[in-house]
């Protein structure tokens, strides 16, 4: 919820940006565009390729930004994308945006040729602004984009002004999780990074030389996670001015926290509203550390630190001055020394109390649902609890953020409380919240007159009484519990079927009680082709797979297993036996030699990669599976498939960009000349 900023503080602010003759970057948020137009855009280029509509719409690299105006609105498709990477600036007045499509948006249904399938996530392989000023990147919807960290998956450079980052997760794997920042910004100013989650990566925020950032309700997990001999930092800031973080959630990092280094006497920083918990390692929540005498101002207040497994606030020099209110320190190591500028008062503390605070000594626990992680404060009034123990902050001139997390308004009910969150009778903290994993479901392909079925998992994680029913429209069904009852923390499974009725199918399951929530459900009907050998468009095609006029398929760029192109084939066999896959195919060089496939289920990586030898145009090439070999030399040469009689599904997934697929077989392996070396695979 955004936060009610009072008069006196936008005075203040105000007098800020005149000081430094920036005036004109505050005014472009107050203005809104009389003519804006709206753009369309897919994982490829259809029709006329103008963008005018779903039906006419660019790819990401057609776009032609000439034809884009200051105040546009530029909606993508769900589906799989390369570098989100804008061609043109926005004005102070008029932002350019790039908004993920959704059902809901009348922009979006309303444009010819819009289908449902188009309201799903897009899966970016980085975003580069560059330069470039007044963009905002919308995913919509919590992780509506998606971007595989491959390090600087964000970046934003000297001179950019104005740039919103909103509904965006960025994550690293196992395999690219030494990649360095999640999001580079360097000599930018005026940046908001809204709603974002970033996790499993080394760094999450780096900022060089940047001013006036807004980070704000997001969440930065498992930082680190798959380890590296570097300095891993949840945000790292050198050389920074004027920073607001408020309201995020920072927890299981085995990385430094928030970290500031050589700032400036006159810098203001505000944290507040922040959750700190469960982090490992010997880390600090907050520190700071400075080449120059003193940094600037810290506003630290109405945080929380929980089970943290260090100093949560360390600042190595004296800080220019600033203050520390209304922290709650709950199970965590407080505050270190260099405090002497500084206003310390009423920190909550489950042990003994830092220096120079009037701390209220350890209690009992003043959260809702400490195992649940709502942090939420319990109803109680008293000595050892943080509800109406805390102080007013006034900061510059008497402005100071004076709603919480959740939007209620500080001292409502007479007195400031500790901690994030404000209590509020009958509210938040007593209520129930539904949490619903995954939050998008796939059932892939199925064959006609069939249904199979899928799992999703409720729980409560507030408090009270979870009552609520699931429903969705068809082709898709509630098999089972369709009506639910939790108390906190319990759990029950919710089974969706699906019978497919047209080529794509795509619904929204609705979820009532605890704030509600919503599941993406996609599946699609399996065309089953007549006899063995068949055009390789003739299948499922689905992107970034497309079909060339030259009776192919192929990507254009390399991608993981779960982020190419599928390709799905329904084919029947008569005659139960050993099997192999062939196909005429284009394989021009080393970085264009590769593809995922298997039968009857999902190829996985890296044991069924098919190392297709380097071709001269197309030529016919048996499948391999890579196994426990290598590229240059597979362990099963050739994959043979070992198929009962009946029906059955070949699937391919893109791995390499520029591998272009023809013609393809399913022969008995009895008549294809056997290799040497020949390795059989039983079982699929």
């Amino acid at each position: 919820m955004a936060e009610t900023m009072s008069l006196s503080l936008w005075q203040v602010f105000l007098k800020g940006i005149l000081k430094r003759g920036l005036i004109h970057i505050l005014l472009w948020s107050l203005v809104v565009s009389a003519n804006a137009a709206n753009w369309y855009v897919r994982s490829s280029s259809v029709g006329s390729n103008n963008g005018t509509d779903w039906n006419n719409a660019w790819s990401l690299s057609s776009i032609n930004w000439a034809s884009v105006s200051a105040g546009d609105t530029i909606y993508l498709a769900g589906g799989s994308y390369g570098v989100i990477a804008p061609g043109k600036s926005g004005t102070a007045g008029n932002v350019i945006t790039l908004r993920r499509a959704r059902s809901t948006n009348a922009a979006c249904t309303g444009a010819s040729g819009w289908s449902s399938g188009f309201d799903a996530t897009i899966n970016a392989s980085g975003i580069n602004i560059g330069a470039l000023d007044y963009l905002i990147i919308d995913g919509v919807i919590a992780s509506g984009i998606k971007v595989l960290n491959n390090d600087r998956a964000v970046s934003i450079t000297s001179g950019s002004v104005g740039v919103t980052l909103s509904y965006i997760e960025i994550y690293a794997t196992a395999a690219n999780g030494s990649s360095s920042q999640a999001i580079y910004m360097t000599g930018c100013s005026f940046t908001t990074i809204d709603h974002c989650i970033i996790h499993g990566v080394v760094n999450g925020i780096q900022g060089l030389n940047f001013s006036d950032c807004i980070i704000q309700y997001c969440e930065f997990y498992d930082i680190n996670a798959h380890g590296t001999t570097g300095h891993p930092n949840v945000n790292y800031l050198l050389a920074t001015v004027r920073s607001t973080w408020r309201y995020n959630r920072i927890h299981n990092n085995d990385a430094l926290g928030i970290a500031w280094e050589d700032g400036a006497g006159d810098d203001l920083n505000y944290l507040y509203g922040n959750v700190f918990y469960d982090d490992t390692g010997a880390h600090c929540g907050i520190e700071s550390d400075s080449n120059i005498p003193r940094l600037g101002r810290f506003y630290i207040y109405n945080n929380a630190f929980i089970n943290e497994p260090a100093t949560t606030i360390n600042f190595r020099v004296t800080p220019a001055g600033g203050q520390i209110f209304n922290n709650i320190f709950w199970n965590s190591p407080q505050l270190l020394a260099n405090w002497s500028t500084m206003e310390l008062n009423y920190n909550f503390a489950s042990g003994s109390a830092p220096a120079g605070a009037n701390s209220i000594g350890s209690g009992s626990n003043p959260f809702v649902n400490l195992a649940g992680k709502d942090f939420h404060i319990v109803s109680n009034i008293g000595a050892k609890f943080p509800r109406n123990k805390g102080v007013t902050v006034t900061l510059l001139n008497g402005s100071t953020s004076t709603v919480d997390v959740d939007g209620i308004a500080r001292g409502a009910d007479g007195l400031w409380d500790i901690g994030p969150y404000e209590f509020v009778s009958n509210g938040p903290n007593t209520n129930p919240v539904i949490a619903i994993s995954p939050t998008s479901l796939d059932f892939g392909a199925v064959s006609n007159g069939s249904t199979i079925t899928k799992s999703i998992t409720i729980q409560n994680i507030g408090g009270g009484t979870l009552a609520g029913a699931a429903s969705v429209a068809l082709p898709f069904t509630i098999v089972s519990g369709g009506s639910y009852s939790l108390g906190s923390n319990q759990s029950s499974v919710v089974t969706i079927g699906y019978s497919p009725a047209s080529s794509s199918d795509s619904q929204v399951v609705t979820f009532t009680g605890g704030g509600g929530a919503t599941v993406t459900l996609n599946g699609y009907r399996l065309a089953f082709l007549p006899g063995n050998t068949f055009e390789s468009y003739a299948g499922n095609i689905t992107a970034p797979f497309v079909t060339n006029s030259g009776g192919y398929i192929s990507q254009p760029s390399e991608t993981t297993v779960t982020t190419g192109g599928q390709a799905v084939y329904g084919f029947t066999i008569t005659s139960p036996g050993s099997y192999v896959i062939s196909a005429n195919i284009n394989a021009p060089g080393d970085a264009a030699n590769s593809l995922y496939l298997n039968i009857d289920s999902q190829p996985s990586d890296p044991n069924m990669i098919w190392d297709i030898p380097i071709t001269t145009g197309f030529q016919p090439r048996v499948a391999s599976w890579r196994g426990a070999g290598t590229f240059d030399s597979p362990q099963f040469v050739p994959a043979v498939f070992n198929l009962t009689a009946g029906v059955h599904q070949l699937i391919l997934r893109g791995r390499e960009g520029g591998v272009q697929i023809g013609r393809i077989s399913v022969a008995p392996y009895s008549t294809v000349t056997p290799p040497q070396n020949l390795h059989v695979v039983s079982g699929f």
